[in-house]
């Protein structure tokens, strides 16, 4: 994506979120809306299943993370970190 950092900069904000998200940092941010119909989803709850869906690409074998379907879901859900990372820094 055109005027993002690289990965390794989302994926450092990424692990600084999970900090923030297990202390209970999310637990009073409003609702974040990033898309998708997440206008009124509390924020931790956006994270709690950005997170979960992010930790099930570990879960693949490496045929699955490769195959074209996984890897535009993932490149999609990064994309929604971004975006989410912009929102709420």
């Amino acid at each position: 994506m055109h005027g993002f950092p690289p990965n390794h900069d989302l994926d450092k904000w990424i692990a600084e979120l999970r900090v923030r998200f297990d202390r209970g940092g999310l637990a009073t941010m409003a609702p974040v809306d990033i898309g998708h119909g997440t206008h009124d989803v509390p924020a931790e709850h956006l994270v709690r299943i950005m997170l979960a869906d992010l930790d099930g690409y570990d879960d693949m074998t490496p045929d699955e993370a490769n195959d074209p379907v996984n890897v535009a879901r993932r490149n999609g859900l990064l994309a929604d970190f971004r975006v989410l990372r912009l929102l709420i820094g």
